[in-house]
């Protein structure tokens, strides 16, 4: 195997080497020129910045990694004695800045698409945690921040040769904070400085004499990230406190207080355009804020350690991640593709809907029932199902709709009968579904369905109270069915009854034309054609002189049974 690889890379006139930190080296055999750099293991990321193609990461060494994202090379700047902490790189990517645990600062260049040396930077006593480029284009300044509590403006007039050490000259130092200053930078126009320290402050400078502006009160501890908006006049701030605050640059006033996240939130930036914003936490776990509602929009749980670093874009199209795990991610903002996606789904749901209502229309039930399964509407294939129920069409066109569901169709279905059976009024079309089902699919085919354990489960307790109801329902049915039978007169009392009314009648009405003859009137409709209301009157007044007389009757039986006792 490596007499293979050996072979290869010698026609190929190529040498490869391979590093203590387990990086790749490709070398060209006759000039020794390095031709590709893959890096095999990278240590805690400290922080990321992204220029176009490239990516610059500081890791937990004195190296910094440019990643060439299209080629997927990486380039070593070799410049440090310590620990890289911090870097920033100009708007355009032509310049990077980067500060160290050797207290200085280092300004790199880009020639023919790799970063060269061109300056160095001493004057701080401690470690250098932050430092930002000028945002206006050529830079002329860079500003640091130190564990000495000091900030530092740095001349880079000077810086134009590569490869040439050149001692970069301070323009202005201040004390900034009583505590480490964790974060810098500039604004926008270049005018105004802003820093957050572990004295649970932010800061703003003046950047032509480095005087105070303002300080941005209330973080209930230190003060981990600042950044300036790209569009308005606000300062962004990230606490220890677990939130995350908007300022307003005028009156130093705290705008949007943005909460969520249960542990330190150790970076936060503007992206796609300052409309919206990501934070990172001592967990690993990002979320994406909404500025004008206020609202976690997104929360993406993939780093396993806390999240040192945050980097956008220039177009603001990807986000770089970085953390403790040792692991670099890149993010892309699809929202432009979601809500195109979105808005055909839309387009889509609406002419299904026609579809639907006209096939509803046509009577086409076999197809809409389909249709509306698609939609995902069960309400609607509810409606359709209990139409044909109620027209008492179960074996016919009722079965057919079921048995010629497809198989995903099915399984749809039977999840809303789990949800049907729960409520009394529509257990009827489940449990007419269900009786179709277990008599025309076999039991094996059932329970390959997705979930049909779990629906069973579900099923069965509900079925068994519907059957218990419908046989107290069916045992009250037939106790009316007896009591009215119990309440229903003998044929020979009706027949009696209905003989002694027609004498009544004939009666009444020969007692009329007497009277009528009498006083010249002739019988009415009324007295010749008796009502139905006077024949149940008569009768119920027979019925009750009935009653009483055999009560009667009834009572003087028992009173000589208990004479003669």
């Amino acid at each position: 195997s490596l007499q293979v690889y050996t072979d290869l890379f010698l026609s190929l006139h190529h040498l490869v080497g391979v590093t203590s930190d387990h990086d790749i080296i490709i070398y060209d055999i006759n000039t020794f020129r390095k031709i590709k750099h893959c890096v095999g293991c990278l240590d805690e990321v400290l922080d990321i910045k992204c220029i176009d193609d490239h990516v610059a990461i500081a890791t937990n060494s004195e190296q910094i990694k440019v990643f060439n994202r299209s080629r997927g090379n990486c380039s070593v700047l070799l410049g440090h004695s310590d620990i890289v902490l911090a870097l920033d790189v100009s708007a355009d990517g032509s310049m990077l800045v980067s500060g160290s645990k050797d207290n200085n600062i280092i300004i790199w260049r880009m020639f023919n698409n790799e970063y060269y040396y061109c300056g160095t930077g001493h004057g701080h006593t401690m470690s250098v945690g932050a430092v930002s480029c000028a945002r206006v284009m050529p830079p002329r300044f860079v500003v640091s921040g130190s564990v000495d509590n000091t900030i530092k403006i740095w001349n880079i007039d000077s810086v134009h040769q590569m490869n040439k050490e050149v001692n970069l000259s301070v323009k202005c130092t201040q004390i900034a904070h009583v505590k480490d200053i964790n974060s810098i930078h500039i604004s926008p126009n270049d005018k105004l400085i802003v820093t957050g320290s572990q004295d649970k402050t932010a800061k703003l400078w003046r950047v032509s004499d480095c005087s105070l502006v303002g300080i941005l009160k209330g973080h209930r501890r230190g003060v981990w990230s600042v950044q300036f908006s790209p569009i308005d006049q606000r300062v962004l701030t990230s606490s220890s406190d677990n939130t995350v605050k908007l300022w307003s640059v005028s009156d130093l006033c705290c705008l949007r207080t943005f909460e969520g996240h249960n542990t330190s939130v150790l970076k936060a930036i503007f992206i796609t355009r300052g409309t919206q914003i990501v934070s990172a936490d001592n967990n690993g776990i990002m979320k994406i804020w909404n500025i004008k509602s206020q609202e976690c929009v997104n929360t993406i749980d993939k780093h396993n350690d806390r999240i040192w670093a945050l980097s956008s874009s220039i177009d603001g199209e990807y986000i770089f991640s970085g953390g403790a795990d040792s692991l670099v991610f890149e993010w892309k903002d699809v929202t432009e593709e979601i809500e195109a996606n979105k808005h055909t789904l839309k387009e889509d749901e609406i002419i299904r809907e026609q579809e639907l209502l006209n096939l509803l229309h046509d009577k086409d039930y076999v197809r809409a029932v389909g249709v509306a399964l698609s939609l995902e509407q069960s309400f609607r294939v509810l409606t359709i199902l209990k139409d044909l129920l109620d027209v008492g069409d179960i074996d016919g066109e009722f079965k057919y709709i079921i048995i010629s569901l497809r198989e995903d169709q099915l399984a749809l279905l039977i999840g809303y009968l789990n949800k049907w059976n729960t409520n009394s009024k529509y257990c009827r079309v489940a449990q007419s579904v269900l009786n179709i089902l277990l008599k025309t699919i076999p039991p094996n085919q059932l329970i390959e369905i997705d979930g049909m354990k779990d629906i069973l489960r579900g099923l069965i307790p509900y079925t068994e109270r519907h059957f218990q109801r419908m046989s107290r329902l069916k045992q009250l049915a037939s106790f009316v069915e007896y009591t009215w039978q119990c309440m229903k007169l003998p044929e020979d009392i009706v027949r009696e009854e209905n003989v002694t009314y027609s004498e009544y009648q004939t009666s009444s009405v020969a007692t009329a034309q007497a009277d009528s003859t009498t006083n010249n009137c002739e019988l009415s409709e009324d007295i010749r054609t008796p009502s139905e209301d006077q024949k149940e009157v008569y009768v119920s007044r027979k019925l009750v002189k009935k009653r009483k007389h055999l009560h009667r009757i009834k009572k003087s039986l028992h009173n000589s049974k208990i004479k003669s006792h």
